[in-house]
């Protein structure tokens, strides 16, 4: 019996134009891990509770929990972003990983609907290196808290 091979079998074409598109313009989130909270901490030479009071927010998961993700600015620029990404060497693995996202690797039709210059052209990246890259991701949880409700919401039956 034939194994399912995934679209991407023979490898993708990317390579990143630097354009920034990924970075601004449309909302989003970039949800952090513990070694990238590490790695900007350090660059930044800033203590981690002052790192995630200035430049992250958490955002409400459908599990009852909570995730670490950057800020945005209004204009929905990430908060790193100054006429190009302030952070590169110290960016998220989410960000050094794109477009090698499980949500845009499910399928063909998610992998051409992308609309980014650097996608379908450049390096070819062999399967095998794409599902290093998954497995790096699954391997690296995003941060997360429970979410706590206050006792006086909960009690009125708001929930």
């Amino acid at each position: 019996m034939p194994v399912d091979r995934p679209f991407y079998a023979q490898g993708l074409r990317f390579s990143c134009a630097r354009c920034s598109e990924c970075c601004r313009i449309d909302p989003g989130f970039v949800f952090l891990r513990k070694k990238d909270t590490e790695i900007l901490v350090s660059a930044l030479k800033m203590k981690y509770t002052e790192f995630v009071e200035f430049y992250c927010r958490w955002v409400p998961d459908l599990d009852g929990v909570e995730q670490l993700s950057l800020k945005e600015k209004a204009n929905f620029d990430c908060i790193f972003w100054k006429n190009g990404c302030s952070v590169y060497e110290a960016r998220p693995l989410q960000c050094r990983t794109f477009p090698f996202w499980p949500s845009i690797l499910q399928s063909t039709d998610s992998w051409e609907a992308m609309n980014c210059p650097g996608m379908r052209k450049g390096a070819l990246h062999s399967m095998m290196e794409i599902e290093s890259i998954l497995t790096r991701q699954k391997a690296e949880p995003f941060i997360k808290r429970a979410v706590v409700f206050d006792k006086a919401i909960k009690k009125s039956g708001e929930i």
